[in-house]
């Protein structure tokens, strides 16, 4: 969905960007209408910006962004972008408040994994792993330290 990327991406965008941004947040029902001139003259953006900013919220084009924006619009279930942006953390935050909002990113990152999970391959999943004799566990992180691979026998 066009809407998640933008909030997700917010605080990196660039100054017109962030026009861009707030264009699509605010008036979601007439973006998708536009053309990309017309985007950018509303926004006081040029073109390239534009394009820079589809491709930053992980779009090839703004065709498949505004495609994507459709989907959205005729969804039923959908969180508040003033709750959501309301969980960037801000300069004048105290430390309760940044551990609130980091909180309420985890519950979206996690509501949004249950909207797009598909529970018959997760069961199958499981099934292959309870099966397997031998299972690698392996992962990418930020640790300076890491294993190799770990290996768990199944008994």
């Amino acid at each position: 969905m066009v809407v998640k990327p933008i909030i997700d991406k917010y605080q990196i965008l660039s100054k017109s960007e962030k026009k861009i941004a707030d264009y699509f947040l605010e008036n979601p029902n007439q973006a998708f209408g536009k053309s990309g001139e017309e985007i950018s003259a509303i926004t006081g953006t040029s073109p390239a910006t534009l394009s820079r900013f589809v491709r930053k919220i992980g779009y090839k084009n703004l065709g498949d962004a505004k495609i994507n924006l459709v989907k959205m619009l005729s969804t039923p279930q959908q969180t508040t972008i003033p709750e959501q942006m309301s969980l960037f953390v801000n300069e004048e935050d105290d430390f309760r408040k940044c551990g609130e909002k980091l909180l309420g990113q985890i519950q979206n990152v996690c509501a949004s994994a249950q909207e797009v999970m598909d529970y018959q391959k997760l069961q199958l999943a499981v099934e292959k792993m309870k099966n397997a004799r031998t299972i690698f566990l392996a992962g990418v992180g930020a640790f300076k330290y890491r294993s190799a691979g770990f290996k768990h026998q199944v008994d």
